[in-house]
């Protein structure tokens, strides 16, 4: 049944898996931002729209007690706003 595979050895290491990129894939754009100065190509919107998915997802995670969700998009969320922060900051120079 599904609530078998859910707590099934495989499901928590693919999650956790998953987690883990969830918390880091945007981690080379940030360092194009911060290390580089470099912004071109970036969307303000589309990185505001991710921001607002991955702090609803952080939430939701939070509300259902699900501690890969809260802890992953916690960090996501927060490089997510570094990002928007050096757009900012470095857009114009």
């Amino acid at each position: 049944t599904r609530e078998q595979f859910v707590h099934s050895g495989f499901w928590m290491v693919a999650m956790t898996l998953v987690s883990c990129l969830n918390a880091i894939f945007n981690w080379p754009q940030a360092w194009k931002v911060w290390r580089r100065r470099m912004t071109s190509g970036l969307s303000a919107s589309s990185l505001w729209m991710l921001f607002v998915v991955q702090a609803g997802f952080t939430i939701h995670g939070w509300c259902l007690g699900d501690t890969f969700l809260s802890i992953s998009g916690s960090i996501a969320s927060a490089t997510t706003a570094f990002i928007i922060v050096g757009y900012y900051s470095f857009r114009s120079k």
